[in-house]
């Protein structure tokens, strides 16, 4: 899909939101166009996170060791970028309230949802993808499509108190509530997936699921995926400058984690990446970036953007869908001269 439409289904999400405007975004400037896709959208509204549908339940047990995903059978290998088709949901938690600094905003958790797919085939595999503070998933609109076109179903809700348009609601703090977010969108996705709905029906794989995150979206993508109920289908999480979480404590399960940590950082420092690195374990990738900083690597056209983005779709291919030759691809991709250095424990 084109990222001029790719914006313009963000900026409908955004504005589904209803947020008035906050303090000054983060705009960088993106260059370059993904693969040509379909522009036909959806949208629509639910209420409530509801429940998986009988025969496709999640369980999520409450556990603190390993949840290791049962092995199914890997997808076949991508020979060429896929056309992407586009629209937006709504997800309407109705089991919590968006609260900020004690007081309640409202009685329900909102989240407007961009979602990009495939075009053609499917069921795919689902990312979630976890906006930073004071952002927006239009942040991210080239990584996002990226994932997309190598044969995932990306749905990127935008947070209620974390975006760069809640104004004078901003406020950090929520991002307590954030993993719980992405559970209420992983619910509803693969709800519409066994349904007829337009954009999602039939396209979702339930078993096949992973959550990629930057900043402080990438401590709720760990959040989801280390902290709280266990979810036997999450097959892999991906932090972009993101820092331990637990105060630094070993993390219990082995989901496998790919960490990716500019040298140069100066809001996440590096030490903090590799502080998260060092307490997970195996299977785990690090990607470190040469004289990058915190923002550039995933949303400008840097030197680091294709490296990330190759990166993440290697790893994503190797934990969560399984492709042939997807390791090989992680490791001759990883290390660039001047630019990137990958250190993997898998």
């Amino acid at each position: 899909m084109r990222l001029r439409t790719w914006l313009s289904v963000v900026g409908a999400v955004t504005a589904l939101a209803g947020c008035a405007a906050g303090r000054q975004p983060i705009r960088p400037a993106v260059a370059g166009s993904p693969p040509p896709a379909s522009t036909s959208t959806s949208t629509s509204v639910v209420t409530g996170a509801a429940p998986h549908p009988a025969g496709t339940g999640r369980a999520h047990p409450s556990v603190t060791g390993s949840a290791l995903p049962a092995v199914v059978p890997a997808l076949p290998a991508l020979t060429a970028p896929l056309p992407t088709t586009s629209g937006t949901i709504t997800v309407v938690d109705a089991t919590r309230a968006t609260v900020r600094q004690g007081q309640a905003v409202s009685p329900v958790r909102t989240l407007p949802t961009a979602v990009m797919r495939p075009t053609t085939g499917g069921p795919w595999p689902l990312v979630v993808f976890a906006h930073g503070y004071n952002v927006l998933p239009a942040t991210y609109a080239h990584l996002i499509a990226a994932i997309a076109a190598a044969g995932y179903v990306v749905a990127a809700p935008v947070f209620p108190l974390t975006n760069s348009g809640a104004g004078a609601l901003l406020d950090e703090d929520d991002i307590q509530q954030q993993p719980d977010d992405v559970r209420a969108v992983i619910a509803e996705v693969e709800r519409r997936s066994t349904g007829i709905d337009g954009l999602l029906g039939g396209r979702v794989n339930p078993d096949r699921v992973a959550v990629v995150g930057h900043s402080d979206g990438a401590e709720t993508a760990l959040g989801t995926g280390f902290d709280g109920p266990a979810d036997p289908h999450l097959r892999a999480v991906v932090a972009l400058a993101g820092s331990a979480i637990d105060n630094g404590a070993p993390l219990t399960r082995a989901v496998p984690l790919l960490v990716a940590q500019g040298d140069a950082d100066t809001v996440n420092p590096p030490a903090e990446g590799a502080k998260l690195y060092a307490t997970a374990r195996a299977p785990r990738a690090y990607l470190l970036l040469a004289g990058a900083g915190h923002l550039p690597p995933v949303a400008q056209p840097t030197p680091w953007r294709p490296v990330v983005e190759r990166e993440v779709v290697h790893f994503l291919d190797l934990e969560v869908a399984g492709r042939v030759g997807a390791r090989a691809a992680l490791v001759r991709d990883g290390s660039v001269a001047g630019v990137s250095a990958l250190s993997v424990d898998l």
